[in-house]
């Protein structure tokens, strides 16, 4: 990675590694392992919260957590939300796709929490169930008044 990340930025450009589930980015805390492990100023983390959202058990942290300690590190989003129930009785979890302002993530402190770091760059707008235009269009619409709240 290392290697990878010195030819980029020869050619003047970025790494985002993801946040996923069941990978070394799989949480706030072992993301920023990685990016310090690599030690390269233009590898940062592609923020997509949904990933450790939407996993069919415990997360490992809060999605404040891995905000809190993530913020100044990421490059790039990745925003979709997910319903998140969970019956501690059984330990059953279920997670479905949700509109962005609707889920478990409250996209406003999100966007709030990385402007105030400094993040500055794009946000795609992704989704999973249903109409993923329709729903890339109310993600949008949504991001847009969230943005202009924010700004005033």
């Amino acid at each position: 990675l290392r290697q990878v990340a010195d030819a980029a930025h020869t050619s003047g450009l970025n790494i985002a590694l993801e946040l996923y589930e069941g990978t070394l980015l799989d949480s706030g805390q072992s993301a920023l392992r990685l990016l310090d492990a690599i030690g390269r100023e233009n590898v940062g983390i592609n923020f997509d919260l949904g990933n450790l959202v939407r996993v069919p058990g415990p997360m490992p942290e809060t999605w404040h957590e891995t905000l809190s300690m993530c913020a100044s590190r990421v490059n790039y989003v990745h925003a979709k939300n997910y319903f998140r129930l969970e019956h501690p009785a059984t330990s059953t979890i279920i997670t479905t796709p949700a509109p962005l302002g609707d889920g478990e993530i409250d996209w406003r402190e999100v966007i709030r929490t990385l402007v105030s770091a400094g993040y500055a760059g794009p946000i795609c707008i992704e989704h999973y169930g249903g109409d993923p235009f329709w729903a890339m269009h109310v993600g949008r619409r949504y991001l847009k008044h969230v943005l202009a709240t924010l700004a005033v």
